[in-house]
């Protein structure tokens, strides 16, 4: 059976071959133990223990990672979906700890090994869902516990970035299509042993056949930021019915170098509430949808192997979907 990570496929989009990034793609099978007693392999992303029993201990992931040759000065382990409360060490070592888990958490790498074309043996582990505070954000309510999956594991992609001083760290946009502007707020993160100085940051725009359509550069001092790209007619908006979707690429440079890259999918439309009527791109919008919670549908046992089948996934959830929302659409009902 084949096993990609539904989300990466439809939320997060990396374009490498234009950007230049270096990256590491880490699912696949780790070495797995409970308290570091490393006894057996599993898969990542995948379920490792009872869904529906708190783990008695923390559960630990290894591997041996070959660090790619390149101009790099930096490596940040990205933990798209970590429960609970990750720590990440290298060679032995703890380098990073961070509470949280059910977003992607960001762990910069450490370490005498941590170079180009070196190897260094990563672990990541995991505490017990009742061993974090309620405080924390992935916590599980309590009223959750007999229903939802509440076991540890790493649920979602497993990712090996590779960058110089800054790193992009959250990419946020949003759309005024009434000045046809794209409004994308940035966060940078700064490594510690980088002198502060000025950069650009380039945005680029294509279509979904490669075809440019903006190229801009922005002169920026501070870590975060708004940039407003007017894209005129050059873009189309997003409806249902015309999902029309580009590739929008950000480079972070100094003077002499390309410090980092990230790419997002985006989509102009404009969603809003207005006298208890929803609108899209500023006509009337009837909205129904189905769901399916993740966490809750992974506890049941017969689901264990198709969680993160895609096909699966596509030929018995979002196939079905689109199918109803036909159905809506024909009988004068609006559309999803």
């Amino acid at each position: 059976m084949k096993k990609k990570n539904l989300a990466l496929l439809l939320f997060f989009g990396i374009f490498i071959s234009d950007l230049h990034a270096q990256l590491i793609n880490l699912n696949g099978t780790w070495e797995f133990g409970i308290d570091r007693k490393y006894d057996r392999e599993v898969e990542v992303p995948g379920i490792v223990t009872d869904p529906a029993q708190f783990n008695k201990n923390k559960i630990w992931y290894k591997r041996e990672v070959r660090l790619p040759e390149g101009d790099w000065s930096y490596g940040t382990l990205q933990l798209n979906g970590a429960r609970f409360a990750p720590e990440v060490y290298i060679d032995g070592v703890l380098v990073s700890k961070q509470n949280g888990g059910m977003a992607p958490t960001f762990h910069l790498l450490k370490g005498k090994n941590v170079k180009p074309g070196k190897s260094v043996m990563l672990e990541i582990a995991l505490s017990p869902l009742n061993n974090i505070p309620e405080s924390d954000a992935s916590y599980v309510p309590r009223a959750d516990h007999w229903r939802s999956n509440i076991s540890s594991y790493l649920w979602d992609d497993v990712v090996l970035k590779f960058h110089k001083g800054i790193r992009i760290s959250r990419l946020i946009p949003s759309y005024d299509i009434e000045n046809k502007v794209i409004k994308l707020k940035y966060e940078l993160d700064r490594m510690e042993s980088e002198k502060s100085g000025p950069f650009t940051v380039e945005i680029g725009i294509r279509d979904l056949q490669g075809r440019k359509l903006i190229g801009k550069e922005f002169a920026q001092k501070g870590p975060e930021g708004e940039l407003d790209i007017f894209y005129g007619d050059s873009m189309q908006l997003w409806t249902p019915l015309n999902p029309s979707l580009y590739n929008l690429s950000i480079s972070v440079r100094d003077r002499k170098r390309r410090l980092d890259t990230e790419q997002l999918t985006i989509g102009i439309r404009q969603f809003d509430e207005r006298e208890k009527q929803f609108y899209l791109n500023g006509n009337p919008c009837k909205v129904r949808a189905g769901t399916v919670v993740w966490h809750r549908w992974s506890r049941n046992p017969e689901n264990t192997d198709i969680l993160y089948d895609t096909t699966w996934f596509v030929n018995h959830v979002i196939k079905p979907l689109k199918e109803r929302n036909n159905d809506f659409g024909n009988k004068g009902r609006g559309r999803i």
